[in-house]
């Protein structure tokens, strides 16, 4: 079936369990190719602020603790390192999330 793009769209007749018939449209290749950059560009940012945000977090947080408190460097350390930790489960749970979805297909 084509639309006023002239561009050929393709659809399939699926059942479900009661029997009713539904019509879909399928997925071109450039279609999904786009889809595809969309979910790459989705996860790169994801990372890039999952890492980025926890550490200077914790820097600001300690560094600020250690002005309130006088206790140079001590708590900007502790606040770089739990920064630091909070970037790796962000990356763990995101890659996870990632696996999970391509072994789904979605």
């Amino acid at each position: 079936m084509a639309n006023d793009r002239g561009v050929t769209k393709r659809y399939s007749l699926k059942a479900d369990k009661s029997g009713r018939l539904s019509a879909t449209e399928d997925e071109t290749k450039s279609d999904r190719h786009t889809r595809i950059q969309w979910d790459a560009l989705f996860l790169f940012s994801g990372v890039g602020f999952g890492i980025v945000i926890p550490l200077i977090a914790g820097v600001l947080l300690g560094n600020y603790a250690d002005t309130r408190l006088g206790s140079r460097p001590v708590a900007t350390i502790t606040g770089l390192l739990i920064g630091t930790v909070l970037s790796v489960a962000s990356l763990i749970s995101t890659f996870s999330a990632f696996l999970k979805k391509t072994k789904t297909g979605d």
